[in-house]
């Protein structure tokens, strides 16, 4: 082997033993990003930008979608196909290629078209007037009673409480007694089908959807002081209903799996490491120290030449409330 090689392997041994790596928290990179099912039954990723929302098709497991809610790397749904009474569950993959597999029927439940999850993955449901919840671990439909307001259709959480569309506004629903549930934000003028959430700058917002006959527009409210803020822009079609990753009130969790490094062709000051998410169905940001950010989790960088990384504990659990992931490489020279 010539020498010229022999030396280069060595560098690299000995340089992979000095470098590391530190996870940091960076809040501003999480997508605002939902779901929505249109009134053709179709699934779009729906991004909102400062030029208004973006949709994206969302393939897999057919159309026909009505009520959906997500959970982590899960979507349930209701098939306006099977006359709004069997819920199905599936797995989603958000980021530039959004889709949804391994779809699988899960419980049969009586007609209903709004939908939501809590924090602890427990699905709520309104048809009507009546409000029901399911464990998808234990799919066994209890009936919870009657609201004295009709589901129009959509519910989401919003800091521990549930609130619902309905035909005279947006509604306060008492988990404890649902006969006890109140008007909040009046609205008449408009027809709220959709309600969702999105995190922004380390926040949650929540949206009413207004049906307008073929096209939607997003109004923000203020769930502190039950007012509607202002419009956040339209959607070319009917939302039906709509969910995202934190419709359950609460920022998802970043869950590192691992990190894995690899050296650039063979060249000793550039490698590639790839971050490694457990399945979600968010964007997620990957962003270097150097500026360098993308929504894919492949880095370039020079002098990354590592083969091994070990995790501080205390890092992992800083992960706990990551919006995205922020990477700062730390050099030293080799001896």
């Amino acid at each position: 082997m010539p020498e010229h090689i022999i030396n280069l392997n060595l560098l690299l041994k000995r340089a992979a033993l000095l470098f590391s790596v530190i996870l940091l928290t960076f809040v501003k990179g999480y997508a605002q990003q939902f779901y929505a099912a249109t009134d053709q039954g179709i699934l779009q990723q729906v991004t909102i930008t400062p030029n208004g929302p973006v949709s994206k098709n969302v393939n897999g497991c057919g159309s026909g979608y009505f009520s959906i809610a997500l959970w982590g790397n899960k979507i349930y749904y209701i098939y306006i196909t099977q006359f709004f009474a069997g819920l199905n569950v599936a797995d989603i993959t958000g980021g530039n290629t959004p889709q949804v597999t391994n779809c699988q029927y899960l419980a049969s439940i009586p007609p209903v078209n709004s939908m939501t999850v809590d924090k602890n993955g427990i699905l709520y449901m309104a048809g009507g007037n009546s409000l029901y919840k399911l464990d998808p671990k234990n799919p066994v439909l209890v009936n919870l009673g009657i609201m004295p307001y009709g589901a129009s259709g959509d519910l989401v959480f919003y800091d521990d409480k549930l609130y619902m569309a309905s035909y005279s506004g947006i509604v306060e629903v008492s988990l404890d007694d649902p006969s006890q549930s109140k008007l909040v934000i009046p609205i008449t003028d408009r027809y709220i089908l959709g309600l969702t959430s999105v995190v922004s700058n380390g926040a949650v917002r929540v949206y009413a959807i207004d049906d307008q006959g073929g096209r939607s527009e997003l109004i923000e409210l203020d769930l502190k002081n039950m007012l509607l803020k202002g419009t956040a822009g339209s959607l070319p079609y009917s939302v039906y209903d709509a969910g995202s990753t934190v419709e359950t009130g609460e920022i998802p969790v970043i869950t590192l799996q691992r990190i894995d490094v690899t050296r650039e062709c063979n060249v000793v000051n550039k490698g590639r490491a790839e971050i490694i998410c457990a399945p979600h169905g968010n964007q997620y940001t990957y962003k270097l120290n150097t500026g360098e950010s993308n929504t894919t989790g492949f880095l370039i960088t020079c002098f990354l030449v590592i083969t091994r990384l070990l995790l501080p504990q205390m890092v992992v659990r800083s992960l706990k409330h990551l919006h995205s992931l922020f990477l700062i490489f730390h050099y030293k020279t080799p001896l």
